[in-house]
């Protein structure tokens, strides 16, 4: 679904967002994939986890479904739109609704030609959002974090 790298940034960015402290994650991923690290995952272990991890996030309310996007053949789908509401999110913590609103559609017009999630390609939607996690790395590098930093491409 996502590169290697964004998918362990967004499977730390939810860890942390759900509480999981290290001997608890570690428990958690030595149970599902027996390993005890992020960094230590292979891509189908990656995918397993980002797949566990966010129907976890989904059932705490951390993430909200988008039903508006619905489930049409090649268009992003609700789990895809409510990744990118959440990443946006949290790159704007401070912002309110209408401002988190207008700004996520000047990045997607910006990023994919489209400014509405309802008309997202699954291909532009997980494009999307591996800029917001780049972004979001990039906007925490100045500070230590357990979040692992992206390559620049």
């Amino acid at each position: 679904m996502f590169h290697r790298e964004s998918s362990q940034c967004l499977i730390e960015l939810l860890r942390a967002d759900l509480g999981f402290d290290d001997q608890t994650w570690g428990d958690i991923l030595a149970k599902a994939v027996g390993c005890r690290e992020t960094n230590a995952l292979n891509e189908h272990q990656v995918q397993q986890v980002l797949g566990g991890i966010t129907k976890s996030a989904l059932s705490k309310g951390l993430l909200k479904t988008s039903p508006a996007t619905g489930e049409r053949a090649g268009f992003a789908d609700g789990l895809q739109a409510s990744l990118i509401n959440y990443l946006w999110s949290k790159l704007f913590l401070h912002s309110d609704a209408k401002t988190l609103r207008r700004t996520l559609r000047a990045k997607l017009q910006e990023v994919t030609g489209v400014s509405d999630l309802r008309f997202l390609s699954h291909e532009d939607g997980c494009s999307m959002i591996e800029r917001l996690v780049e972004l979001f790395s990039q906007s925490h590098s100045a500070r230590p974090s357990p979040i692992p930093q992206m390559k620049a491409r």
